[in-house]
């Protein structure tokens, strides 16, 4: 019997709900990719927020963040899940990590976020 393919986790299904009540075309883009199955959910390593960040910005990840590479500059990340490395390497380096939902209520109009995906 093939498996289905909806979501059954209780907090995406809140957060899209949630993505679903704001409208903004940038988390519209971040549901979607929610949706993806798990396995084509984009990951992103350090060394890449490093390269495409400047400080201060603030970076939403509709995946998971990994710790490869270095950040050497503060930056607010927000995504569905992070490694353990990587999060202790955010805050060392005087970032903040964020959930998603967290940072939709910080910026429910999504502007000056960039999408790494």
């Amino acid at each position: 019997m093939p498996k289905s393919n909806k979501l059954t986790d209780p907090n995406l299904i809140a957060l899209l709900r949630r993505i679903n009540q704001i409208k903004t075309p940038l988390y519209r883009v971040v549901a979607k990719k929610i949706l993806a199955p798990r396995r084509q959910r984009p990951t992103v390593n350090l060394g890449t927020i490093e390269r495409n960040t400047n400080t201060g910005d603030t970076v939403i990840v509709p995946g998971k963040v990994l710790a490869a590479g270095k950040l050497e500059h503060n930056v607010t990340v927000a995504a569905l899940s992070f490694s353990e490395q990587a999060q202790k390497q955010i805050e060392n380096s005087n970032g903040v990590c964020l959930t998603i939902a967290e940072l939709i209520e910080k910026n429910p109009g999504g502007t000056g976020i960039k999408l790494l995906a």
